[in-house]
């Protein structure tokens, strides 16, 4: 079984259409994936067997990853619009161009110190050396006024 979209009707398909077209392909997927999964643990297990490796059967774990097609603007548009109603954390962990959540942060961190940096060197600007100098004025004013 396979997919052959007519590019005149699937040009530019929103992530709903998409599914629909692969959703009988998916579902064929989803029932192979179950037989292989019997199937491959009774592989290990002969193979296991054969060598003399006791094994469990938690102790081996399968993980399968099916990719499909699908509108990654659609997904990245809605975590645009998403920012500030959830956390970050959130919206990175569902965006599709970050695979690692913590290690996104922690660049994300970095990034904005760098900006601060800059900013700092560019304008000679810090804000805490800022609100000492103005009460420092101030504090000179009050002596000028007494």
């Amino acid at each position: 079984m396979g997919i052959d979209p007519d590019p005149a009707n699937f040009g530019n398909s929103s992530g709903v259409a998409l599914q629909f077209l692969y959703a009988l392909l998916e579902l064929k997927a989803g029932l192979m994936e179950t037989e292989f999964r019997i199937s491959f643990s009774k592989f290990i297990r002969v193979i296991c067997n054969a060598y003399g490796i006791a094994i469990k059967d938690e102790s081996i774990t399968q993980v399968w990853t099916r990719t499909s097609v699908k509108n990654t603007s659609e997904l990245v548009d809605m975590c645009a619009k998403s920012k500030g109603l959830i956390s970050d954390e959130t919206l990175l962990s569902h965006h599709p161009f970050v695979s690692d959540v913590a290690r996104e942060l922690g660049k994300i961190e970095e990034e904005k110190k760098q900006v601060e940096q800059k900013m700092l060197d560019l304008y000679g600007f810090d804000d805490k050396k800022q609100t000492k100098d103005d009460e420092k004025k101030k504090e000179k004013e009050d002596v000028k006024e007494n």
